[in-house]
């Protein structure tokens, strides 16, 4: 589908090579109109407001974000001249204005004796970079969704895994605590008790997280980062792109893109506390979070210690996991400490540096009784993993005389996470241990700049190149062996381009057509182990009227294998043949392979995703977003067989199997295995007889295919006298599908147990005064159907009620002084839905889509100084 809608898009390549020429042809230095502008602004903060201002006002402003969103906007409506609007809005900040010409404004912050009222230091004014485009000042073709600070703290949050589990788009199975053990897929395992987000269900490793633009080590034995290890005091924002973007950030880029950005400044010391628990029982919470800083006219420094701990839920504090060992583990017991450094230096006005250093360590424990009458040390498991990693990138940005930027960006991290815990079997225990020790470095060298000028403005260029290097070091023991061990490293060489082009602004528009933008992105990676990938992605944003914009965004995205797939222990296992009646002699057997898969390449996606915006010029202040989205994702690795029945006859397995095989082949087969030849069902062991070799090794097989509907609504408002109130409602409705192997059917996924739901929805209200804040939030979780089973049994929805309040002891609201909250989550105790489960040790009921916490009660006091 999504191949024909590209290709009507190619057969109009002729007319905008026309275009393209015309433009070019008259292309001529746009002036900033000085005639009075009908601005209609509201917007929740100042930075907000100067973004909208520079969108009205069609002029590049340069600012301190972070510093701007610290005070409230004025709403700002009528015809005024750019500098009236701009004085408006600055009126009662920290800001001034540094410089200004017909094209660009920047602005500073004033010296500290006039900016009291700011309690945080800014950075080196900049043009806002957002997430799904490298050109500065460019709106990506695909919506962005932004969780500020403010916002996850208001809503009871307290990592950013909580943050990003609350997404509409995102799906809480796979690398998360809370998971069970048995919940359908394998990447449903929650083996180091991280959060790692998983956008559109398809997998935490087709989800890239980055921080302040870079890429994190790898997490455990899925491909992914652990966005709980960033501490929530540390962050300014969280931009959200839920659409494919490799041709902008490489591999892993699917399902798409997270960005979550640091106070790289922050002056004075907040500190806080946090103490509560489930009403249930469990889930007792302590933590204690310290961020300091100071600024300098020359650049600052942030320093966040986050220290956390939770006790672990049993089967025994809930009453609807009966079935379970009442010490089996709900949710995992959970210790964390966390440390984040950032800061920047400017050694002159064009050139500057900045770091990020993140450390992290975390420790869990989690039990599984395999017998509901019988302790674990009798039959069960406990595990207790650790995780310590850490990263440092460093960037040196310069300024050129030209307008062009270019920046050199090192990054080095490392992350152990170590598994180690008891296997009791009828009372004997076997340790075992393992660690998939992951290391990333990377260097990357960037420009971007104007080339030349257009009807609606200077078309931009974002340049890059870099190289990648990644190891894992895997070991494991069990009963005192050591199996399957391998260090293998995957190096890989990169080049990226960006163009942006604005063809139509509303200086020179036309009916129909007041602005219109075109970005084209490609990317090519060169990997030692695997094949060249090259990914390009095309943008279009067309604004009929003022406040209708309709973009467009078309592209490609891969992800290389990781290492587990692709080296993992083998298994070579001998069987014997039956059931195939005289087609092979008496005694016959054959050999079966599973396992990791050194031959694999990476996996594809196309994407496209289609969107309406609209902001209303009688409606100040509310804001709507409409998105389809469609992905086709194929190449994915799986192990194509989970029985070998009938294998060795059914054609749509032929490719698999190696009749009459040499005997060199069957000895390659048993020396790649880590045990050697095991035996299977008392196979003969006369190698003579071996029919045929089965290779059920990961292989490039299966496909998914995904498409839905994203929905954003916000309306605030001012309710006079420094009130205000702001309206919101975020959803996803999303089908999956999945189809194992070609020439098989296509399964539901979405909509089914162990899957995302297909309708997911958010609702939320925060009311705002001086000194008092509440909020409260809708949580929907759509229906699932268990087609374990005949007939297939419908699991009820869910919805969730969260509520929570704030007042300011000391201080006004956006300054210094003592705060003290409430958070009241699942504030009707609403408990999951129950299933059917076979086995005492089964969780019962779906923890990907349900959690077992509870009603949760939490009080927070924080004070800044």
């Amino acid at each position: 589908m999504i191949g024909r809608k590209f290709n009507a898009l190619r057969r109009g390549g002729s007319t905008l090579a026309i275009s393209l020429a015309i433009g070019l042809a008259t292309a001529s230095v746009v002036y900033a109109d000085t005639a009075p502008i009908a601005f209609n602004i509201k917007t929740k903060n100042t930075a907000q407001a100067l973004m909208e201002f520079s969108r009205q006002a069609k002029v590049q402003i340069l600012f301190p974000y972070e510093e701007a969103a610290r005070f409230p906007a004025p709403t700002l409506r009528g015809e005024l001249s750019r500098d009236e609007a701009l004085a408006r809005l600055l009126q009662g900040t920290s800001l001034v204005v540094a410089s200004a010409s017909d094209a660009v404004i920047t602005l500073k912050v004033r010296d500290k004796a006039s900016a009291e009222r700011s309690n945080e230091a800014s950075e080196p004014p900049t043009e806002v970079v957002v997430t799904g485009s490298r050109i500065r000042g460019a709106a990506p073709a695909a919506p962005v969704i932004v969780l500020t600070d403010e916002e996850i703290r208001l809503a009871g949050q307290s990592d950013l895994g909580e943050a990003i589990r609350s997404l509409s788009q995102n799906y809480n199975g796979g690398q998360n605590p809370g998971v069970g053990f048995t919940q359908g897929a394998l990447g449903n395992s929650n083996t180091t008790s991280g959060s790692k987000p998983n956008l559109r269900g398809l997998g935490a490793d087709a989800t890239l997280t980055l921080l302040n633009g870079h890429r994190l080590p790898d997490d455990g034995s899925v491909a992914g980062v652990d966005i709980s290890t960033i501490p929530l005091s540390a962050i300014s924002k969280i931009e959200v792109l839920a659409d494919g973007s490799s041709a902008l950030y490489g591999s892993d880029a699917v399902g798409g893109v997270i960005n979550v950005t640091l106070k790289r400044s922050f002056e004075g010391v907040a500190l806080s506390g946090r103490l509560g628990r489930s009403t249930d029982g469990g889930n007792v919470q302590r933590q204690m979070s310290l961020v300091s800083g100071y600024r300098s006219d020359a650049g600052g420094l942030m320093v966040a210690l986050d220290l956390s701990d939770v006790t672990r839920i049993r089967a025994a504090d809930r009453d609807y996991t009966a079935n379970m060992n009442g010490e089996n583990t709900l949710f995992p017991a959970i210790e964390r400490q966390n440390l984040v450094v950032s800061g920047f230096h400017d050694f002159s006005d064009t050139f500057s540096m900045k770091v990020d250093a993140l450390y992290s360590k975390r420790t869990s424990e989690a039990v599984s009784a395999a017998i509901k009458t019988q302790p674990v040390e009798f039959e069960g498991v406990r595990n207790t993993p650790s995780t310590e990693a850490f990263s440092i990138a460093t960037q040196f940005d310069t300024k050129y005389a030209n307008g062009w930027r270019s920046s050199l960006l090192l990054q080095v991290g490392k992350d152990d996470a170590q598994l180690t815990g008891n296997q009791y079997y009828g009372g004997v225990r076997y340790f075992g241990a393992l660690c998939y020790c992951n290391t990333a470095a990377s260097a990357e060298f960037n420009g971007e700049g104007g080339l030349f000028t257009l009807p609606g403005g200077t078309a931009r260029l974002a340049v890059g190149a870099g190289l990648r290097a990644n190891r894992m070091d895997y070991w494991r023991v069990f009963g005192g062996n050591s199996i399957g061990q391998f260090d293998v490293r995957r190096h890989a060489t990169y080049a990226f381009a960006e163009l942006f082009l604005p063809w139509i602004a509303p200086e020179n528009s036309i009916p129909g057509i007041r602005k219109l933008s075109l970005t084209l992105a490609g990317r090519y990676e060169n990997y030692r182990d695997l094949e060249e990938v090259s990914t390009p992605k095309v943008g279009l944003v067309w604004e009929p009227v003022s406040g209708l914009a309709v973009k467009a965004s078309w592209g490609e995205s891969f992800k290389a294998p990781s290492f587990v797939q692709q080296y993992s222990a083998q298994t070579t296992t001998l069987r014997p043949i039956t059931g195939y009646g005289t087609a092979f002699p008496t005694g016959a057997t054959y050999i079966t392979l599973s396992g990791g898969n050194p031959s694999l390449k990476p996996e594809r996606a196309e994407t496209l995703t289609a969107t309406l915006q609209y902001r209303p010029e009688w409606a100040s202040g509310f804001s709507a977003s409409l998105s389809y989205f469609e992905i086709d994702y194929t190449d994915k690795i799986v192990a194509l067989l989970t029985s070998y029945t009938g294998v060795l006859t059914n054609p749509r397995y032929a490719d698999m199997v190696t009749f009459n095989p040499a005997r060199s082949d069957i000895d390659t087969a048993i020396a790649q295995a880590s045990l050697g030849l095991t035996l299977s069902g008392n196979p003969s062991t006369d190698l003579s007889r071996v029919k045929a070799i089965v290779d059920n090794r990961n292989r490039n097989a299966s496909s998914q295919k995904v498409d839905g509907i994203d929905l954003s609504m916000e309306y605030g408002f001012e309710l006079g006298a420094d009130r205000s109130l702001d309206l919101s409602l975020g959803g996803s409705y999303l089908n999956s599908r999945q189809q194992v192997s070609p020439g098989q059917p296509y399964a539901d996924l979405a909509g089914t147990l162990f899957n995302p739901s297909h309708l997911r929805l958010r609702a939320g209200s925060v009311y705002r005064s001086e000194r008092f804040t509440f909020a409260g939030y809708l949580s929907h979780t759509g229906a699932l159907d268990d087609a374990r089973r005949t007939p297939v049994v419908k699991i009820d929805s869910r919805t969730i009620a969260d509520v929570t309040a704030s007042y300011r002891l000391t201080g006004l609201r956006n300054q210094k002084g003592m705060e003290i909250s409430l958070a009241v989550l699942n504030l009707t105790n609403s408990k999951p839905p129950l299933i059917y489960t076979s086995y005492g040790g089964d969780t019962p009921f779906d923890s990907t889509n349900y959690s077992a916490i509870g009603r949760y009660v939490g009080v927070t006091l924080s004070q800044r100084w």
